[in-house]
């Protein structure tokens, strides 16, 4: 089964909460920021779709009783694509302008800040395919990550963690699933439902 890294923005708190403990019992691979004001935990999320791994993970934070926010994009410039990849920025600065690529466009960046910033999930695309670049884990493309925002907005109990989300299949509750306009495949229906 396929594992996604989401970042989830939360609720400001100190990095020695209790709750941070409670949420590396439920997920493996945990990891807390917080600077100027941010706060988010990167959840590493084993699952059949991205967008099941994305509710999956607003879940274990909600089960650990932090409050998820919204899901943080991971962005990134070329020094970080290079850090990432193990190139120089030189080399990341030939693929993005196109003189040296593989059979594909380097994606387009998402927007320019002091320089371009890419999605990762694209890049990590592009270089998989190009065959720089091999590692397993996914992270969300965009629909992805728009979809888990829309989950956590459109859920009427989305500031009031409990322990009730842990085992709760998304299309039942008190959440109106249908006029929410989030959708699931099949696959990812049985996946969040456990069946």
């Amino acid at each position: 089964m396929p594992s996604y890294s989401y970042i989830l923005r939360i609720e400001a708190i100190e990095p020695d909460d209790d709750r941070l403990d409670a949420l590396a019992d439920v997920v493996d691979d945990v990891v807390f920021a917080s600077r100027a004001g941010l706060a988010s935990v990167t959840l590493v999320v084993e699952s059949v779709t991205s967008r099941a791994a994305g509710i999956d993970a607003v879940r274990a934070a909600r089960a650990a009783g932090l409050v998820p926010l919204r899901t943080i994009p991971d962005l990134v410039d070329r020094r970080e694509i290079s850090e990432r990849v193990g190139v120089t920025r030189q080399a990341v600065g030939n693929w993005a302008r196109g003189d040296r690529q593989g059979t594909t466009d380097f994606p387009a960046p998402y927007a320019f800040v002091s320089g371009e910033i890419w999605l990762w999930h694209d890049v990590a695309a592009w270089l998989r395919e190009s065959g720089v670049f091999d590692e397993d884990l996914e992270t969300p493309d965009w629909s992805d990550l728009i979809a888990t925002d829309r989950w956590i907005a459109d859920d009427p109990d989305a500031r009031a963690p409990s322990d009730r989300f842990a085992s709760e299949p998304v299309a039942t509750g008190d959440w109106d699933f249908a006029s929410s306009g989030y959708t699931l495949s099949r696959d990812e229906a049985r996946e969040v439902a456990g069946s």
